[in-house]
């Protein structure tokens, strides 16, 4: 907690331990505290992997010593024995699954989680905003083709956050991400198509609880590692696929997409503008995006082989850095360099923000996604105005309004068309997960050995589990041989009764003042 080491908690616990009456059971050690909380926690699968990436050694495959697939061994060598022979070896690697539908249960067992799982039918504001999932057309199309799941307000609709973290460095499943999420998709089956036995500690019930997968929020990388279409190369585009039109920057060496104007409306001027752009018309529309079954019909026949053949970001973040690295000509960062300008890309301009800038390195450092959210939508647009021409400003400047409005709490559906029209010159897409990333930097806090991330990672994640179920249950309950405060309750609301105002003498408003100080 807070980078307190094991040996300080310890003797914190000491110390209470010894203020506390003779007969009191507080653990007197980190050790026993951890002890006390793992009987509470829910189950945490550890299920074995290999390196490869090429199967989970579970189900069929739990009893196997070998790969099937690349006959790699399970364990690690240990005294120079193999570990196929030494079983008591530790495994190469483990994937830790935290089990989905207990914790769902445990959500409903708490009466004010339940209840807050129903906010979105029976507490929400409906005046055609968007402000919540509810509010989009989403949620109400799964209504109308899946009434008996609609009707049910407790149904759960989820979101598969796949970004912010990667504890595995460079050795990260990529593509074979598949193989690891296998335990999950199996137990999202089990909700769709059986559902499962929940008590309601709300309304004091059992039901059959179902859920859906509602979204996913990745960034475009790993988009293309969930859906298996190449995010990368000449057909980047999942909309226009085939159809999509790249330029190969010969001195670069990267593909680039300068057929911006398709998703443009028909009658827009920069469809007929030919200097500005390739020298051509634009007469072409965009495509519209496959439906699901035409999706499943391509894929379906699909024989998919995981595992590596060998051994061996979010989009306002993305902008920002390319925009900032090339205003300030940072080194690595800047889209304006020697080849570019071979490559006729129009070249960056300087520009000066101290708070953000290390003048010893003349770079920016240590910027997250939510600085770049700040710096996008309060200070560049303010800080260019006189640093660059009006065109390039004001290209800019729409960008930093586009996020600005796709960030707002409250979404007026009615300007998303006119938005998208006005930010296809420069982006396409949106997709926001600040939420998630902040809660991954949280994550990345319970990290105590460096050496085994997902261990700490999830023994904190454990622990916290814990605490916050024993703080619900005990939340409303009275304590036993401890008297009760007489201002218990009295604290709460604004106070009406014996409201005066007593307006102090200059000598003792001066004596108060310099108490303080």
């Amino acid at each position: 907690m807070n980078g307190w080491s094991d040996k300080s908690f310890t003797q914190l616990l000491e110390l209470f331990k010894k203020m506390l009456p003779d007969d009191n059971e507080l653990p007197i050690s980190t050790y026993e505290a951890k002890q006390m909380l793992c009987p509470l926690g829910m189950e945490i699968k550890k299920i074995h992997a290999r390196p490869n990436d090429c199967v989970l050694y579970w189900k069929e495959y739990c009893d196997l010593h070998v790969c099937p697939k690349c006959g790699a061994s399970r364990y690690k060598r240990k005294n120079g024995v193999n570990g196929c022979e030494d079983k008591k070896s530790p495994p190469v690697k483990v994937l830790w699954y935290l089990p989905v539908i207990p914790r769902f249960k445990r959500l409903f067992a708490n009466p004010n989680d339940a209840k807050n799982l129903q906010w979105h039918a029976k507490g929400r504001k409906e005046d055609g905003k968007l402000r919540h999932p509810a509010d989009s057309p989403q949620w109400r199309n799964i209504n109308s083709m899946f009434p008996e799941f609609g009707n049910e307000n407790r149904n759960l609709r989820l979101g598969l956050c796949t970004d912010g973290m990667n504890p595995h460095g460079p050795k990260q499943p990529g593509n074979n991400i598949d193989v690891y999420l296998a335990p999950l998709v199996e137990d999202l089956k089990m909700l769709w198509d059986e559902g499962v036995m929940v008590f309601d500690a709300y309304s004091q019930t059992n039901f059959t609880l179902r859920a859906m997968l509602f979204c996913t929020i990745n960034d475009f990388p790993a988009y293309g590692n969930l859906s298996g279409y190449t995010t990368k190369g000449a057909k980047a585009c999942p909309i226009c696929e085939d159809e999509t039109t790249d330029l190969w920057l010969s001195n670069s060496r990267k593909n680039v997409f300068m057929s911006h104007r398709v998703f443009l409306p028909t009658n827009h001027p920069y469809r007929k503008r030919k200097k500005c752009f390739n020298g051509k018309t634009e007469t072409r529309v965009a495509r519209f995006p496959l439906l699901g079954h035409a999706i499943y019909e391509r894929v379906k026949n699909i024989n998919v082989d995981l595992g590596k053949t060998s051994k061996h970001a979010e989009k306002e973040k993305n902008v920002c850095d390319s925009i900032v690295g090339t205003l300030l000509n940072i080194q690595g960062k800047t889209k304006d360099g020697i080849k570019a300008r071979k490559d006729m890309v129009p070249s960056g301009y300087s520009s000066n923000i101290k708070k953000l800038v290390s003048m010893k390195d003349l770079k920016l450092i240590g910027m997250k996604s939510h600085d770049c959210h700040v710096l996008m939508q309060h200070m560049l647009h303010v800080v260019i105005r006189d640093a660059l021409p009006n065109d390039v400003r004001h290209a800019i400047t729409k960008i930093c309004f586009f996020f600005n409005v796709i960030c707002n709490k409250v979404v007026d559906p009615e300007m998303l068309d006119d938005l998208q029209a006005d930010v296809v010159v420069t982006l396409l897409f949106l997709r926001y997960m600040y939420p998630f990333e902040r809660y991954m930097g949280i994550l990345k806090g319970y990290v105590r050995n460096r050496f085994r991330p997902e261990s700490s990672i999830i023994e904190g994640y454990a622990a916290e589990e814990v605490i916050e179920f024993c703080t619900d249950y005990l939340e409303n309950v009275e304590s036993i041989g401890v008297p009760k405060s007489r201002h218990e309750g009295r604290l709460t609301g604004k106070g009406v009764i014996g409201n005066k105002t007593d307006i102090p003498s200059a000598d003792m408003r001066d004596k108060a003042h310099q108490l303080v100080l």
